[in-house]
């Protein structure tokens, strides 16, 4: 019985050793014959810990191991976040954070980053920054080849809380001095136009978790005011966020069972149809422009497809893929893109955007003209009341 005992310690004990061993001789033989660059990884953090005048912990080396796997993939939508990135990337999702408020992005080969646009009362609206200008400098600091994200961490997170920013507009620089404060993100603002009979003019500045309820609640206050018989729905400006949100949106006014998007990823495709048996049925024609992305396309291709709605103004950016945020054990995350979209009639929207029915130019550079909600302006929004009534009157 013993002996057994003993051959059966000797066992476990060999097993456990092969089991320690195998894996260290696999590890060992990809170092040394540096199999998937394994053994450049390991010479790295050797030649850093003896060599580099700057020091890094573990943490901070495996953090940048993280966001360099990521980088590798060669997407400009898949990035490594933070624990205070994501932080701000719910916030923002949520519909609250801390800036100045503002939409930015930063184009392929630009110079500097460009304001998509002004979030409405917020302190940049407020000091007159508009959609188009270009971000030069802040406290005096070039944001010279300095992406829309790096410039968004260092207003919302940065030791500063009041900023003096140049701007660059058409060709003149101009100085901004803008308080960073606690910005509450209304996505939607509704209103009837005047002189209209009963045209509500509805603008969503983006897609955020609480976007379909802030809709309804502004359809059915306007349906207390008036009578709405057409909605002219402006995603002009819009870069676009949940896509649940918008999924959501496009359910209200949709029939039962027509298609919304399609979606296809490395698991198949799968089709997002509309479940509502009582939609709105109000007449509605959307305006888009170039700056109009993402859930913003998924909108208007839906409502495009399914002959819901006239779309005004000009092709949309052409962002039709999907990123996931995944959540990481401290706090940060990263973002994929997991899946491309297509319209209900599968057409293909990234790189390529959204045409819509009547194309009409804005006219001007200044892109803040939109805000306006004056049409002798705004000559996309008299066209898109122009085909309202035409709409009404059939």
């Amino acid at each position: 019985m013993r002996e057994q005992e003993r051959t059966y310690g000797k066992g476990l004990v060999t097993g456990i050793i092969l089991g320690i061993a195998v894996p260290l001789l696999i590890l060992f033989t990809a170092v040394f014959f540096n199999i998937g660059n394994i053994g450049n990884l390991v010479q790295t953090v050797k030649i850093l810990n003896h060599y580099s005048l700057e020091s890094l912990s573990f943490s901070e080396k495996t953090q940048g191991a993280i966001a360099g796997m990521v980088q590798a993939l060669d997407d400009p939508y898949s990035y490594y976040l933070t624990a205070d990135d994501y932080s701000d990337l719910l916030e923002e999702v949520n519909g609250t954070y801390d800036g100045i408020g503002i939409y930015l992005t930063t184009e392929d080969g630009a110079a500097y980053t460009t304001v998509m646009a002004p979030i409405k009362n917020s302190p940049a609206f407020e000091a007159g920054i508009k959609a188009g200008d270009q971000i030069v400098s802040i406290n005096g600091e070039t944001m010279r080849g300095v992406n829309a994200d790096t410039i968004a961490t260092l207003i919302k997170t940065g030791d500063e809380a009041h900023f003096t920013i140049e701007m660059l507009r058409d060709g003149e620089t101009l100085t901004f001095e803008v308080e960073r404060a606690a910005i509450d993100i209304p996505s939607v603002d509704g209103r009837f136009l005047e002189g209209e009979d009963g045209i509500a003019y509805i603008s969503i500045s983006t897609f955020a978790e609480n976007t379909p309820a802030e809709l309804s609640n502004t359809i059915s206050s306007l349906a207390e005011k008036g009578t709405i018989n057409g909605i002219i729905l402006d995603l002009r400006n819009n870069p676009g966020g949940s896509v649940s949100a918008v999924v959501q949106i496009a359910d209200m006014f949709l029939a039962d069972n027509e298609h919304i998007l399609w979606v296809e990823s490395k698991d198949g495709e799968d089709v997002y149809d509309a479940q509502n048996t009582n939609p709105y049925a109000y007449p509605l024609v959307m305006l888009t422009n170039e700056n109009s992305a993402s859930a913003s396309e998924i909108l208007a291709g839906a409502f495009q497809d399914n002959q819901r709605a006239t779309l005004v103004g000009n092709t949309t950016y052409g962002k039709g893929i999907i990123q996931t945020v995944y959540s990481l054990g401290d706090g940060a995350a990263i973002k994929v893109t997991t899946a491309e979209y297509l319209s209900p009639d599968k057409n293909k929207i990234h790189e390529i955007g959204v045409t819509p029915d009547v194309e009409i130019d804005l006219g001007s550079s200044d892109i803040s003209l939109i805000y306006s909600l004056d049409p002798t302006k705004d000559v996309q929004l008299k066209t898109a009341i122009d085909t309202m009534n035409k709409k009404l009157a059939q």
